[in-house]
C-alpha cells in the first residue's frame, strides 16, 4: 500500500485493516480520505479481496462478500461512487474481483507459497 498511502499514515491504516481481519463484523467508525494517488472501488475491493481470500471468503467460510462490503462502504465511501456523485449499490460493491481499465491494485490470489502477497515489481503490471 506504500504507493497509495502516505507513510505517516501507513500505522493506522494497517491497523484498521488487521481490526477487520480478526473481526469480519468489524465497520470502521469514519472513512478514509487520504492517499497519495486517486484510487478507485476497483482497488479497494480488490485490496479487500486480496486479505479476505486468505482468511477464508466463501460460502460457508468466515469472511462473506456482504462482510467486504460493508466494510468498504464504511472505509471508502468517497471512492465508492458513480461517476454522478451517486453511491454504489452494496450488490455492486460485494463484486469483489471485478476489473476496469485503470485498476492500481490487482487481485492477489493465493498460491502454493501460502499466504504471502505477489507484489509486482512495477505498480500497475500484473503477477
Amino acid at each position: 500500500m506504500s504507493p497509495f498511502i502516505y507513510e505517516e499514515d501507513m500505522d493506522e491504516f494497517c491497523t484498521d485493516l488487521l481490526r477487520f481481519a480478526m473481526d469480519h463484523n468489524y465497520l470502521p467508525e469514519v472513512e478514509w480520505k487520504r492517499f497519495k494517488t486517486k484510487l478507485s472501488s476497483f482497488d479497494v475491493r480488490h485490496l479487500v479481496w486480496s486479505i479476505a481470500i486468505r482468511l477464508g471468503l466463501g460460502k460457508g467460510k468466515v469472511y462473506s462478500n456482504d462482510d467486504c462490503a460493508c466494510y468498504i462502504e464504511r472505509r471508502f465511501a468517497s471512492l465508492c461512487v458513480t461517476a454522478s456523485g451517486e453511491p454504489l449499490s452494496h450488490s455492486t460493491l460485494r463484486n469483489l474481483t471485478v476489473t476496469s481499465n485503470s485498476d492500481q491494485i490487482h487481485c492477489d490470489t493465493q498460491g502454493a507459497d501460502g499466504l504471502l502477497f505477489h507484489i509486482p515489481s512495477q505498480l500497475g503490471s500484473s503477477c
